[in-house]
């Protein structure tokens, strides 16, 4: 085949949908073609396990001991929970990803990998059932055969996540692999509400389903202007009749949802702004990079692969597990564990590492953490500080909100409970144990775009050796690009210095152009199109008049290595300490 025929491949880098397939990877193989250990999502160890193996012949030394450590961490209450949460997504993953193969068009078959654990190999917990054949409680044998039997519905929709402006188009199909034809069925379906009240409903009447897959039943089209509050809402098929339905959730939030942050300060780097605010009884939400934070872990919405021991170097967690029931999320449907609305913020994402503090606070997201480390990744969590009230949440709910509905929805409801009597967290820091969480950072750098072992804070870090890249697990082309720095006030900034990646010129910027800007969305370009020459040694670029601005970025346009990729091994802006007004050059918002 010539690309992946597994989720693996395509799930953390594309936006969900129910419309892809795998014929693109599978187009030169001209002989029935049966997939390969589909499936290997790792999900937490089922420590209820451990009495299954008392008064046999075998101890399951791996479970042991990853009990002895969350024992020893105080946490051994949480592990049924890790599993389940980390299960359940697992589930999500399975059932996409046999779907994906369904909609292939004649693709002769599926194999997966195991239904089971197979501990036996680095403790490889990858099955929905334990390694006894018996059930986790992650899935019955009803819903995951609602994927997984010789006559699937299937529907093709282009996103998961809408706006009630919208009209949800989902085009229906079914893949029928019987003992013959289905003759004169009839093919219903309907759209509900959490609590099962109808939206809308429909059937399609056919007079033969042959045997096949990519079977086209009809599109269905309905309008979501009726859905007034951020909801989910579940799409059921199925053939009348039979035992043949299928089932997929899909989330719908207002198209115009005004955030009024009231009186919640909202910061984006800790230091004396932050001190100073909770000092003077504030509410404060903070967005921290994953720059500012002492002990950081980066996490994405697929789990590892197979199993963190066999293949160590995995960046990433094994999905979330939600507080579903706190208040942060009154305005924010959520399960307890990751669903494909989560993509949007968990793809590229990190979390800060909690166990050390003691006592707990209240954390109604955090991930589940790789069972051979056992961290504590907290997402969104609450104290008390001084006479202040502070939130953290370390997911991107601030750039390009225009167009992530649900970033922006997120950022939206845990405005919304800030500013009401529910935002009340009951442990309490001390000012000093609060920053030690934290990094003093000059400015803050970002990326859309990079490999989980070369982040963005690598360009930043004084060493000339280490350095930020593009994210070359993922294909396609990465360029253009852009990379910027947030000064963390306004600057008066004459030009930069740029030292290229050291070891090669893959990712070496050759062309890009200067921008520069106060509010991180609106750019004013500085000079035209420029060029960096491909050389190990430390370049410099100097503005023809000092610009003000808060945010300076490079638009990366092309690298000499001819890869469509970008690196930067160090970056530093030039600042000028005492300008005279009369030298400088654009002041975006005053001059511009």
């Amino acid at each position: 085949a010539s690309g992946w025929v597994r989720g693996q491949g395509f799930i953390n880098q594309t936006k969900p949908n129910t419309d892809s397939d795998y014929a693109a990877g599978v187009s030169s193989i001209k002989v029935p073609l049966v997939t390969h250990e589909v499936g290997q999502y790792n999900n937490f160890p089922n420590l209820a396990e451990l009495p299954k193996y008392e008064g046999g012949a075998l101890r399951q030394l791996g479970y042991e001991a990853i009990r002895d450590d969350l024992l020893k961490k105080g946490r051994l209450g949480d592990a049924a929970r890790l599993t389940h949460d980390s299960g359940k997504l697992a589930v999500l993953l399975y059932k996409e990803d046999m779907e994906r193969a369904l909609r292939t068009k004649d693709l002769a078959g599926i194999q997966l990998l195991d239904l089971h654990d197979f501990p036996g190999q680095s403790t490889a917990t990858i099955g929905v059932l334990d390694a006894f054949w018996d059930s986790k409680g992650l899935v019955t044998a009803e819903e995951f055969s609602e994927f997984s039997a010789p006559t699937v519905p299937l529907v093709r929709m282009k996103k998961m996540t809408w706006e009630n402006s919208e009209r949800m188009v989902a085009k229906v199909e079914v893949a029928h692999f019987g003992k013959a034809p289905m003759m004169d069925a009839s093919i219903d379906w309907k759209l509900e509400n959490e609590d099962g009240s109808q939206l809308d409903s429909g059937t399609f009447k056919v007079a033969k389903l042959p045997l096949g897959n990519g079977i086209q039943i009809g599109t269905i089209e309905t309008p979501l202007s009726k859905v007034s509050t951020a909801s989910r809402l579940n799409l059921t098929v199925s053939i009348r009749g039979t035992q043949f339905r299928n089932r997929w959730p899909i989330w719908v939030y207002p198209s115009l949802a005004q955030t009024s942050e009231g009186d919640v300060l909202v910061l984006n780097s800790p230091g004396p702004d932050l001190s100073n605010a909770l000092a003077a009884g504030k509410s404060v939400l903070l967005l921290p990079p994953r720059a500012a934070l002492q002990a950081p872990i980066d996490a994405r919405f697929i789990p590892v692969f197979w199993s963190p021991l066999h293949f160590p170097n995995q960046p990433g967690t094994l999905g979330a597990s939600i507080n579903n029931r706190h208040p942060v999320f009154a305005g924010f449907p959520t399960d307890t564990f990751s669903n494909w609305q989560w993509w949007e913020l968990f793809a590229t994402s990190h979390a800060m590492d909690l166990n050390d503090l003691d006592p707990k606070p209240s954390m109604p997201l955090t991930f589940v953490d790789k069972f051979d480390r056992n961290a504590l990744p907290a997402s969104i969590w609450e104290v008390k500080c001084g006479r202040g009230k502070l939130l953290v949440c370390t997911l991107d709910i601030t750039t390009d909100l225009q167009d992530r509905v649900v970033a922006r929805q997120l950022r939206k409801s845990i405005v919304d409970y800030m500013i009401s009597d529910s935002f009340a967290p009951q442990v309490e820091l001390s000012p000093d144990r609060l920053a030690s969480l934290f990094r003093n950072v000059r400015f803050i750098v970002s990326s859309k775009d990079w490999n989980p072992s070369h982040p963005p804070e690598m360009a930043v870090d004084g060493d000339g050796n280490s350095f930020w890249h593009t994210d070359w697990s993922r294909e396609g082309a990465h360029l253009p690009v852009r990379f910027t720095l947030d000064l963390g006030k306004e600057l008066v900034v004459r030009g930069f210095r740029y030292t290229p990646r050291q070891d090669m010129n893959r990712g070496r910027i050759e062309r890009f152009a200067i921008q520069v800007g106060n509010d991180g969305k609106v750019w004013h370009t500085i000079g035209g199109e420029r060029k960096f020459k491909d050389m190990m040694t430390t370049q410099t670029i100097e503005f023809e008049k000092p610009v003000k601005t808060r945010y300076l970025s490079l638009n990366i346009l092309s690298d000499h290595g001819r890869v469509q990729h970008a690196a930067i091994g160090e970056i530093e802006p030039l600042t000028v300490d005492s300008p005279d007004v009369r030298e400088l050059g654009i002041i975006p918002g005053f001059n511009d």
